[in-house]
């Protein structure tokens, strides 16, 4: 590469990353952020196919944790209309009713149980599992 296409290179990863990091849901971060209610909230069995996010956010974060231990909700709405999932220190899991199969959604929330919170996402493993927000 010559040092322009490089630089010219840099700036349009900057720039896509600006992009995406900007269009990217918004989710209820906090560790014991109340964004939905427990009126509102429903318990559910985890999807067949979350065992297998579980098994691939342990091992982009190189953590490991308990499936099992994780209690799964979903809800029509969170406080904030832009927000698609909450994770929180009792170990609850809830998704917006309308992203319950959203496995991006899913694995972020997973990785929030692994790191036991990081609402901060400063933890290297975001970046390493693909699953930063904006």
């Amino acid at each position: 590469m010559t040092p322009r296409s490089t630089a010219t290179a840099g700036f349009v990863t900057r720039r896509t990353i600006l992009a995406l990091a900007l269009a990217l849901p918004l989710y209820g971060c906090g560790d014991d952020n109340p964004v939905a209610s427990q009126a509102t909230r429903i318990a559910m069995k985890p999807h067949p196919a979350f065992q297998q996010l579980w098994a691939e956010v342990q091992l982009c974060s190189d953590r490991t944790g308990d499936f099992g231990g994780i209690r799964w909700f979903v809800t029509t709405a969170f406080d904030s209309a832009e927000t698609l999932g909450q994770w929180n220190s009792r170990r609850e899991i809830t998704i917006r009713i309308d992203r319950w199969n959203n496995f991006q959604v899913v694995s972020h929330e997973l990785l929030h149980d692994l790191l036991r919170g990081d609402g901060d996402h400063r933890d290297p493993a975001w970046a390493a599992c693909g699953l930063t927000t904006g």
